[in-house]
């Protein structure tokens, strides 16, 4: 007989008719039934599905399976095997709510079974069903020329489908599978990509947004007598509407809106309960008024408020009592706004399409659907102009790795206070890797030695994120923290129950939760929207781990409103002395300090109380805003008693003193009677209810951490964040001088402001704690970090992650991850550069390259091959500030349009007065300078210099050159002639210039700054501007070849710093420490033949060669020069590699040469010998980039 085979014969013909979106979704809304399945697999995956006869059971290894079983293969055309699996889950197993626990199970099979990934079916006897995809990714190594698997966790993908869910997108996703001609794993994990659903969604979003806003700007009584034609108050009423509706689209995934009265618990609850209403008050007629009648009293008198058994009268339904602050009363004016019912209806039928799943999605493990992390992409782009203040939303693996980078540091410094860190380096790598697997992966086997340490490390960590958004970084934290207290206490849980106080030994993710929210988060944001959102997530964090409802706890002061720089009451600056004590008759401290101190041990006591959900906020509120008036006013007072300048002084009280005594007295007396003012509004305040306090200092909103009069112990363990990027430049004059005011040392006003927030940020770290930002990197190198880079070296700078462009969805600005400690120095700083974001997730310390030297000049992060180039140019070069090289800046004249004439200016002058000739010289513009050769554009400089003392060389008189004289003085030029700052001992003189003799001499000039780098030759008396520079002394010629050279461009790319702009800055900083091969005279004499060659073509009008370009002529020599410079550091490996060319060097001289057809014939000739097929040095230039990808290739590339 012959053997049957393991699959059967197809059951399911594939339809020749692809199935539409809708017969898709219609199929994924019932309640899954295998033999549908099949039937829909077989039709989606046509002619790629191998169903078994009869489905295989597969080993079951967890208790929430019931039956687990294979129903066959998916063979992708790129050779990928996906196993097709249904799960029978358990009666008490929640499929909404345990997806990441489910789809663990699976991903192991992935490796047991050698398969590529897996497409599974979670179901049981309910109407809704899990469908999950899970793979690993692999990448192409193109050193061993093969597919390599990542060293990451499994990718996992998830649909909730069945009964009153959407389906919408998974039936998107899935017809889109049928349009694929060859589907392969990456088109598989596209059509399970959260992130395509995420920007579907958000653009939707958006016009749903603009259509509310354009109905209410388009309604008078809403636009002119509601919001009094404020565009932002119209915007922000219509964000916190969609917010709180979008918060109960999440809220009815619990299925605890609705709840039918008689029901003592929060089960029976309607999935779909904003819809059904609308749906009623459509039949009903009233949909118009569904706003004013429905949505308003559903905000305001039951989720805002405790009611008997929770009962909503209005609709004799349970409603949850939520608290937490999201639902408290807009304006009596706001809550009469009302929505047309097509205009809702719209909104309600969009919510309707997506599946809201109310568990933040991690990097591997992703449900299909709309999380609350969205929350954090609407923050990005709804507020106003957010980034033009530089504020962009972190990508989830950048989230990650930041996470738990700062818990590594942060366990291990903790460790090392309790004195358990080993001092034996073999056991402190140890620890290291435990603490680093016990982060990453969660694993608890190696670190359960320390269980009750760790707990307690975990339970006590102070967290802020100073410009904290929608709250991304806090909330990975959060998560973090919950996870690994969730293993650890599985692992040991009596311990480290006890140090979390739960009841008994049972897991109790509520209470851990509230504990880290209420006691490690911190976060400050100076806008209110963000504020809100970040909020609304950590809420939502809670909701997640309950069964049953219970009150949101009050966030009021633990995410606050704020500028975290500059401390403000109203817009006016106030910096409060916390260490200014009154003395009072002998004693330390008078009755105003323990006033104060009593004041703050108030405020931090009833700030604990307020977190309490069932605490009485608005009381409480009151109290508080109180208490810090009171205490503000007492600050002020003994600040005033210091200053002890009660009366405006009188000058002439100040005769036989010190005048600037009198200035320093009159600025003390402004600011005390600024002060005094502050006082009496504070007082009025007061006596107003609804006036609130707008006023954040650190040490006053969080006394309990940073106020050392009551902290235990000063300072946060973990500042981190993505602060805003933007120029000091471009805020309002008023801003920026208060931020200079607060004498930031990494202030600079052409710098950026996330630079003050590195330094704000090590601040408020306690000793030794850790900060870790994402921020621009052009601190690194420009101009402006300077002052950043030069404080990097006073606190301990560990680590720098590159991470180039594109890294933020919405920007394209170059990004780093800066790691540090709040502890000296130690110089041991490494770093990494990584070009794609999902590399962060499997970095390797062991990759990390120590940054050489860094100091206050340029930072540079190298990977290995860098680091070989750069060896290589240490190792056979000298820097250029031991040769015997001058370099200099250009001329300055003060008043470019008087002293910079032209052509037919000077014949004018020197018509007027021959004499005036002596003095008008030639002189170059930034813009002329090219490659080797300079294009004078026959302009001139007036040198009417101020002599040289050093060389007896006296002034210019201008009473020598009439004509010049009669020229500066024109109407049109003398005013602004004698007024420039630049000037010599006249009006007429240039400023002094003691190296002026140098433009005379053989030069290599450059453009000081610019994006494209050029470096000309002139053996000319020839004079530059001061945008450019001139270096003078030996090997001139020789210098000009290596400064235009690739190599040497590269270097300068690497190392010389840069303008906000990006453009290159080339000082003398820049130029003294590269590294120039200095040559015998052999090697100088060939690349000096090379120069000469390029600049007669350079300077050469006429075609050279019929038909071929003067630039081509001259390009093909410039590549024998770049192949030469590349031999002078990397010798060994161009001979290696058969691609060295100095041997072959051998032109003809052109010296001697009377006729320029002479050197032309020279040239041609020596271009037809370069063409020819048996050429080395021709061979070799096109070989060299394909037998030298590494340097050659990569140094080419960077310099194009």
């Amino acid at each position: 007989m012959p053997q049957k085979s393991l699959f059967q014969k197809p059951l399911y013909t594939p339809s020749d008719m692809k199935k539409t979106e809708k017969e898709i979704q219609q199929h994924l809304n019932h309640r899954y039934n295998r033999d549908e399945w099949k039937e829909l697999l077989t039709d989606v995956f046509k002619g790629k599905v191998q169903l078994f006869r009869v489905p295989q059971d597969v080993e079951k290894k967890d208790k929430k399976i019931e039956a687990f079983r294979q129903l066959g293969n998916l063979q992708l055309d790129d050779g990928k095997i996906i196993a097709l699996y249904e799960l029978n889950v358990a009666n008490d197993v929640n499929l909404r709510n345990n997806r990441a626990g489910l789809n663990q199970i699976i991903s192991s099979t992935i490796e047991e079974n050698v398969v590529d990934g897996v497409l599974a079916i979670f179901q049981k006897d309910t109407g809704y069903y899990r469908l999950t995809f899970s793979s690993y990714a692999t990448d192409y190594d193109e050193n061993k020329q093969e597919f390599i698997e990542r060293s990451t966790d499994a990718k996992r993908y998830t649909y909730l489908l069945g009964e009153n869910e959407p389906c919408r997108t998974a039936a998107i996703q899935l017809a889109s599978i049928q349009d694929k001609e060859e589907l392969n794993l990456d088109d598989l994990e596209s059509a399970f990509n959260v992130e395509a659903v995420s920007k579907l969604f958000f653009s939707e979003y958006i016009k749903q947004f603009e259509a509310l806003v354009g109905q209410i700007n388009q309604t008078p009584y809403h636009y002119i007598t509601i919001f009094e034609k404020e565009d932002a108050e119209v915007r922000n009423y219509v964000k916190r509407f969609m917010g709180r509706l979008v918060f109960l689209k999440f809220i009815e995934k619990k299925g605890w809106l609705g709840v039918p009265s008689d029901r003592e618990d929060w089960k029976e609850g309607e999935y779909q309960f904003l819809d059904n209403a609308f749906t009623k008050a459509m039949d009903g007629g009233s949909a118009g008024q569904f706003v004013t009648q429905f949505l308003n009293p559903l905000f305001y008198d039951a989720l805002n408020t405790q009611r008997p058994n929770d009962i909503w009268v209005q609709i004799d339904k349970k409603i949850p009592y939520l608290s937490g602050g999201l639902f408290e009363p807009d304006s009596n004016k706001q809550q009469q706004i009302d929505f047309p019912a097509p205009v809702l209806e719209s909104l309600f039928n969009f919510f309707n399409q997506y599946n809201f799943t109310i568990d933040e999605n991690d990097a591997h493990d992703k449900e299909v659907g709309i999380d609350p992390e969205m929350l954090g992409h609407i923050f990005e782009n709804l507020l106003e102009d957010n980034k033009d203040k530089g504020a962009f939303y972190t990508p989830k693996e950048i989230v990650r790795y930041m996470c738990q980078e700062s818990l590594k540091e942060y366990l291990k410094t903790y460790l090392e206070k309790q004195s358990l860190w080993p001092n034996n380096e073999a056991e402190s790598n140890e620890l290291e890797k435990t603490i680093a697997s016990f982060v990453e992966k969660k694993e608890t086997a190696k670190i359960a030695k320390f269980d009750k340490e760790i707990a307690t490390a975990l339970k006590e960590v102070k967290i802020c994120d100073p410009a904290i958004g929608s709250g991304a970084f806090p909330m990975g934290l959060l998560n973090e923290i919950f996870t690994m207290t969730k293993n650890l206490h599985d692992e040991s849980p009596d311990r480290v129950g006890a140090v979390w106080k739960m009841a008994g030994e049972s897991w109790e993710p509520h209470t851990v939760k509230k504990n880290i929210i209420q006691n490690s988060i911190y976060g400050v944001d100076i806008e209110p929207g963000a504020v809100d959102i970040a909020r609304l997530r950590f809420w939502l964090s809670l909701v997640i781990e309950d069964e049953t409802p219970r009150p949101l706890p009050h966030l009021n002061y633990k995410i606050v409103v704020g500028d975290s720089l500059v401390p403000k009451l109203e817009n006016t600056v106030i910096n409060i002395n916390w260490k200014a004590k009154e003395e009072d008759q002998g004693f330390f401290t008078g009755p105003k300090t323990e006033q104060k101190l009593e004041l703050l041990r108030e405020i931090t006591d009833l700030q604990k109380e307020a977190f309490d959900p069932n605490s009485d906020e608005e009381v409480i509120a009151l109290q508080i805003r109180n208490k810090k008036i009171e205490l503000l006013i007492i600050q002020l007072e003994i600040m005033i008693e210091k200053q002890n300048v009660t009366k405006a002084p009188k000058i002439t009280d100040y005769q036989n003193r010190n005048k600037l005594q009198f200035q320093n007295d009159t600025k003390v007396y402004l600011e005390t009677l600024s002060w005094l003012d502050h006082i009496k509004r504070l007082e009025h305040a007061k006596t107003l209810d609804e006036v609130p306090l707008r006023f954040f200092d650190w040490k006053l909103d969080f006394p309990e951490v940073l106020n050392e009069e009551i902290a235990n112990a000063y300072g946060f363990d973990i500042v981190i964040g993505n602060p805003p990027y933007y120029q000091i430049q471009k805020m309002d004059e008023k801003d920026k001088l208060e931020l200079e005011k607060e004498k930031f040392e990494t202030f600079a006003r052409t710098g950026d402001i996330y630079c003050v927030f590195y330094e704000k940020g090590f601040q408020l770290l306690k000793e030794k704690g850790t900060l870790i930002f994402i921020t621009s990197n052009k601190w690194m190198k420009g101009g402006y970090g300077k002052v950043l880079r030069k404080y990097f070296t006073k606190v301990n700078t560990s680590k720098i992650i590159n991470l180039g462009p594109n890294i933020f969805h919405s920007a394209t600005v170059d990004t780093n991850i800066y790691v540090g400690k709040n502890e000296p120095f130690t110089n041991n700083v490494k770093g990494i550069s990584i070009k794609k974001r999902k590399d962060i997730l499997v970095l390797n310390e062991q990759e990390f390259i120590p940054i050489q030297d860094p100091n206050e000049n340029a930072w540079i992060v190298s990977d290995e091959v860098d680091l070989i180039i750069s060896k290589g140019f240490e190792k056979f070069g000298k820097p250029l500030k031991d040769w015997d090289l001058k370099i200099y800046r250009g001329v300055l004249t003060g008043f470019n349009e008087a002293f910079i004439i032209d052509q037919v200016k000077r014949d004018e002058l020197v018509r007027e007065d021959p004499k005036s000739e002596e003095i008008i010289r030639p002189i170059l513009k930034g813009r002329e300078i090219e490659r080797y050769h300079a294009e004078w554009s026959n302009d001139f400089l007036i040198n009417t210099h101020n002599g040289i003392k050093d060389i007896n060389l006296k002034p210019i008189s201008i009473n020598d050159y009439p004509s010049i004289k009669n020229h500066l003085e024109s109407k049109v030029l003398w005013d602004s002639v004698k007024r420039r700052q630049d000037q010599g001992d006249t009006p007429f003189n240039l400023r002094n210039c003691a190296y002026l003799n140098e433009f005379k001499k053989e030069k290599v000039i450059w453009k000081r700054i610019g994006s494209i780098m050029r470096f000309a030759y002139s053996d000319e008396e020839i004079y530059s501007l001061d945008s450019t520079c001139i270096a003078t002394g030996e090997k001139i010629k020789y210098l000009t070849a290596i400064l235009n050279s690739k190599p040497g461009l590269y270097q300068l790319l690497k190392t010389s710093p840069q303008t906000g702009t990006g453009d290159q800055i080339i000082s003398v900083q820049a130029l003294e420490p590269m590294f120039v091969h200095y040559p015998d005279a052999q090697t100088e004499n060939k690349f000096n033949l090379l120069v000469d060659y390029i600049l007669f073509i350079k300077k050469e009008k006429t075609s050279i060669i019929p038909r071929v370009s003067n630039e081509i002529l001259s390009n093909l020599f410039e590549s024998i020069v770049d192949m030469m410079a590349f031999e002078l550091y990397f010798e060994k490996h161009m001979k290696e590699e058969k691609i060295d060319i100095m041997k072959f060097i051998d032109f003809p001289h052109l010296e001697g040469l009377s006729s320029p057809t002479g050197v032309k014939k020279i040239i041609a000739e020596q271009y037809i010998n370069l063409n020819k097929n048996d050429n080395q040095i021709r061979n070799r230039i096109l070989l060299s980039t394909t037998r030298s990808p590494h340097i050659i290739k990569r140094i080419n590339e960077a310099t194009v």
